[in-house]
């Protein structure tokens, strides 16, 4: 099986696997724990000053371009590099390319997400509200997860004004007189569990280590973060791993951003990716049995 072929049902596997596995509505429902003010001996800070300070770290973006690596772990091994282009609140433009050559492209605007492999001629798109009427995710939050950074469903990157708006408790101590702490929006859609965690270090700002997301009675979404690198947006993470298990097979793949290679706030323009008219266009029922091939 081709190199395209393996990409194009790994990664689009995974984006419909997150469009359509939770059927709850918008409702919200309420958790009450509250603040854990548990606090580590080493430290001074208070959680929610922590979780403050790590807000303060990100900054308002425009736009930007940057050269990613997507690798695919876990059904089956292979890689494919891009050119990702972002302009926030609008659009999503991924160039896949293999060897060098654009194979495919993978774009989300405020309407729909698509998936198309030019090197197979075949195609997938979901309307993008599915992911807003079950999550109350948007194209913005997309975004922030992509640069690791958290969010509020609906409403993108946090701030030092959404503190309240999360349950915050210690997780454990760490060397160098560190501590890890997980924060939990206090209002998640129904039937869906969702936790951040954070590192917070004596000589710098916490930064996200880790998220979890339970859609439902289904596998969790585990995703890790590297060390933030610097950028115009403030603290971004260089990238993320990403595990999940769906339909009995076990998906584990990788993105790295190169953001020595970026440019940010440019006025770059996107537009969506033609699909030809012979494009055979693939359904998530139809995914999944390709996925299973693997």
């Amino acid at each position: 099986m081709s190199i395209p072929k393996i990409a194009f049902i790994a990664i689009t596997a995974a984006i419909s696997f997150g469009l359509t596995s939770c059927h709850s509505s918008k409702k919200s429902v309420s958790n009450n724990n509250g603040y854990d003010e548990q606090r580590s001996e080493t430290r001074v800070k208070s959680l929610p000053s922590e979780l403050k300070a790590m807000t303060e770290t990100y900054y308002d973006w425009v736009d930007v371009q940057v050269p990613v690596k997507i690798q695919i772990i876990q059904p089956k091994r292979t890689s494919v590099s891009g050119v990702a282009k972002m302009r926030k609140g609008e659009s999503i433009h991924i160039s896949i390319r293999v060897f060098g050559f654009e194979v495919g492209s993978l774009y989300a605007d405020k309407e729909a997400v698509q998936v198309y492999i030019k090197a197979m001629d075949m195609y997938w798109t979901e309307p993008l509200s599915v992911l807003t009427e079950r999550y109350g995710l948007t194209l913005t939050d997309l975004q922030s997860l992509l640069l690791g950074q958290p969010f509020l469903p609906g409403s993108g990157t946090i701030s030092a004004s959404d503190v309240n708006k999360f349950n915050i408790n210690k997780d454990r101590d760490i060397a160098d007189n560190g501590i890890v702490f997980n924060f939990t929006p206090k209002k998640l859609p129904e039937n869906i569990t969702w936790t951040y965690s954070a590192t917070a270090l004596p000589e710098s700002a916490p930064f996200l280590s880790s998220m979890t997301i339970t859609p439902g009675t289904f596998s969790p979404f585990n995703c890790s973060f590297g060390k933030p690198a610097v950028s115009p947006a403030g603290a971004v993470s260089s990238g993320f791993e990403i595990g999940t298990d769906f339909n009995g097979k076990e998906f584990q793949a990788s993105w790295n951003w190169s953001f020595d290679s970026s440019k940010w706030n440019s006025g770059l323009r996107i537009t969506k990716p033609a699909v030809s008219k012979s494009a055979r266009k693939v359904e998530t029922p139809q995914l999944f049995k390709m996925l299973k091939s693997l």
